[in-house]
Parts: structure tokens; C-alpha cells; sequence
């Protein structure tokens, strides 16, 4: 009988100890992700502004408080384990002292490079709206801050478009306001700036005077990007596709032409760069070796409402339905359908940014209006059901 009342009260404390353990295990960084990040420069699909996202080998990296204070987490794809980006045993992640804790505004920008994570973070209050780089390795530890923009060149830095540290540089896609001669301006603009000495690089701009779009995409040692715009009078956009070389600084223009719409997203590897509009269907192809652009992938010929929704890796996503519920096709780059899903919402809106893939599911944190919060999902490839992996 004693032994049995020994028994029962340990058990309750070795339990206890596991779980104990578990919360304060330390998070491992991906153990191959340095040789892919140094020498081809890592590619994850880059996160907008403010809605941070970001895809290490075995990691996904993100922040649901991208609003406000919280944290920075992170999912093991492997394990299944999601933490705040913190190793401290017993830390709340609710002050400084937290490697995973964060004290400004809004994040933008997060990206795995060179085997670390790399963001860059505004201000959180209207006294102080400077924008600060930061950099710390992939288990959380060693934060250091980086170049600090000054209020007069947050706009820039900030802008609406797109953000990522890739290769040396935070580099920067968007559309900047400007009055001259009491005309508004806008000017679709690249720039780099090094992480390096802070060297700011004006790598193009191009001005119109009704709208502007910018898509910026890294591949090798190329930033691949597209302008898109119109002026007074104009029929059609106004497209450039460029590159610029992130070794030698050198600017390419690769295709300069009118078109019907604005491109919203793109991606590039070996062979060609595909270009997409978020209202359509279709999706283009350049070529890099004959200069020239192919007809559209249609994937929706008899109009039943699929819009292009995002790149990655090597699939294409399209969406179709209403804020409460949508369908997801996957595709391959030809068009060929990989799979299809029904997603059944239950709140009054959706915000989905894609997080990349790893060859099996489509990676999406997803941002439910209301008070469901951040869901993490995974969107199997094979079809198979949607897996939510997080959700707070």
C-alpha cells in the first residue's frame, strides 16, 4: 500500500516536470540552413509590409502582433513545436529582456539570411517614428539593432510595396508620394540599402502622375522587379521588367512595354520570370533567353471567378469565393492543377499571406477580422485536409 501511495504521488510530479521542460525547451534552428542561405541566398516568399512572414529549411518564423507589442514565433515543421522565438526558462515574453518580445509598432520585412533572422521595426509611438533594423540568430539569441532611419526617411523606407534582406542588403519595392509644382507625383522606386555601412542605393525610379505599382523578387544573385503605372491620358500601364545585379550593381532593363493591367505579384528562376495580376486568372511568362513574353496560363477558361492569389516555390495559388469561405487551386507553373481546397470561414473577413512551401503544403498565416485572431495553416498539396498548426 505504501508503495502504491508513493507511486501516485510522483507521477503527478514527474508530469509536472515534463511539462516544465517542455515549455522551456530551447528552439533549435534549422540544422541545413546555413549552406543554403550563404550561398544561393534562401528564398522564402517575402513578407509585406506588416504582415510578417518568413520560411527557414525547417522553420517557419512569424509574428501575429503585428500591430502592436508581442512576439516574434516560430513552428518546427518537423516536430510540429511553435514558441515564441525565446530559450529562457520561466520568461514571460513580455519585456525587453525577451529575445522573442518586441516593443515596436509594426515589423516588416522578415527574412532568413545568412543563418539569421533579419527584420526591420517602427517606432510605437507618434514621438518616435523611426524605422530599426535588427538582426539575431535563428534560435532568437544575439539581437543586435542595426542602421536606424530617421523620421525623414521612414517614408521611404516604409512605404506601401514590399520589403526583404537578401544577399547585403535591405531591399525595398513601393510607390512614394511627392508634390511638385503642386502636380502630385508618383514614383514607382527601388532602393538597397547596405546592411554593411548603411549606403543608401537608388537601384530605379520611374514617375507617373495617376498611379504606380512596384513587385520586387530575389532569385541567385538577381533582384528581379516590375514598375507598372499611368500618366494623364494613357491608354493601358506603362510595364518595365528590370534586374539589377546584386555582385556587380549593374542595371538591366529586360522588357519595357503596355499592357492591360498592373502586375501585383512575380517570380523568377533559371528560365523565366512569371508575372500576375490579383483580379485575374492569367498568368504570363517572360523568357530569358528569347527576351519575348509567352501567352497566359489561363487556369479558370470557363470563368468561374479563380483569381491568382500567390507564388510559391513551384506552385501557383488561385482563390475564388467570399470573405466567409474560398477555394484554393494549386497548380504547378504550366497550369497543371496539384490540388484543390474548400475552406469554410466562420468569421466576417480573411486576410491570408502566403508563407512559402516546403514541397509537401502551402504555408499560410492567416488573419481572421473579429476575435479568432492569427491561424498558422498548413494547405497539403496532395489535397488532403487543411491543418491548422497554430492559432491565438
Amino acid at each position: 500500500m505504501k508503495t502504491s501511495a508513493i507511486i501516485r504521488r510522483i507521477i503527478p510530479v514527474l508530469i509536472l516536470l515534463g511539462l516544465l521542460l517542455s515549455s522551456c525547451s530551447k528552439p533549435e534552428p534549422p540544422q541545413d540552413s546555413a549552406e543554403a542561405d550563404t550561398v544561393e541566398g534562401l528564398r522564402s516568399v517575402y513578407s509585406l509590409a506588416f504582415f510578417p512572414i518568413a520560411q527557414g529549411n525547417d522553420i517557419l518564423y512569424y509574428s501575429p502582433d503585428f500591430l502592436g507589442r508581442g512576439n516574434l514565433w516560430f513552428y518546427d515543421l518537423k516536430t510540429g513545436y511553435t514558441s515564441p522565438l525565446c530559450g529562457k526558462p520561466d520568461c514571460a515574453h513580455n519585456t525587453e529582456t525577451c529575445s522573442a518580445y518586441f516593443v515596436d509598432a509594426a515589423l516588416s520585412g522578415l527574412s532568413v539570411y545568412d543563418n539569421k533572422l533579419w527584420y526591420a521595426a517602427l517606432g510605437p509611438t507618434p514621438e518616435d517614428r523611426a524605422l530599426r533594423i535588427y538582426c539575431q540568430e535563428l534560435d532568437g539569441t544575439g539581437r543586435v539593432q542595426g542602421r536606424v532611419f530617421t523620421q525623414e526617411e521612414v517614408s521611404e523606407a516604409t512605404g506601401d510595396g514590399r520589403s526583404l534582406f537578401y544577399r547585403g542588403y535591405y531591399l525595398k519595392g513601393g510607390t512614394f508620394n511627392k508634390v511638385i509644382d503642386e502636380v502630385p507625383i508618383r514614383d514607382g522606386r527601388i532602393i538597397a540599402y547596405s546592411l554593411e555601412d548603411g549606403q543608401r542605393t537608388e537601384v530605379f525610379s520611374k514617375s507617373f502622375d495617376q498611379n504606380s505599382r512596384v513587385v520586387i523578387q530575389p532569385f541567385d544573385k538577381w533582384l528581379y522587379f516590375s514598375v507598372c503605372g499611368t500618366n494623364v491620358g494613357d491608354e493601358g500601364q506603362s510595364f518595365t521588367l528590370c534586374r539589377w545585379n546584386l555582385e556587380t550593381l549593374e542595371l538591366e532593363e529586360l522588357y519595357q512595354d503596355r499592357i492591360g493591367y498592373q502586375i501585383t505579384d512575380m517570380w523568377a528562376d533559371n528560365d523565366q520570370v512569371l508575372l500576375a495580376n490579383s483580379r485575374s486568372p492569367e498568368v504570363y511568362s517572360f523568357s530569358l533567353a528569347s527576351r519575348t513574353v509567352s501567352p497566359a496560363r489561363n487556369v479558370d477558361p470557363e470563368g468561374q471567378g479563380w483569381k491568382f492569389y500567390c507564388f510559391s516555390e513551384d506552385s501557383m495559388i488561385f482563390q475564388k469565393g467570399d470573405p466567409r469561405g474560398f477555394t484554393l487551386r494549386i497548380t504547378d507553373f504550366s497550369g497543371s492543377i496539384r490540388a484543390e481546397h474548400v475552406y469554410d470561414g466562420k468569421t466576417e473577413a480573411l486576410l491570408n499571406i502566403c508563407g512559402g512551401t516546403d514541397g509537401k503544403n502551402v504555408y499560410l498565416l492567416q488573419y481572421a477580422l473579429g476575435s479568432d485572431g492569427f491561424h498558422l495553416l498548413a494547405i497539403p498539396l496532395d489535397g488532403s485536409e487543411i491543418k491548422t498548426l497554430w492559432a491565438g
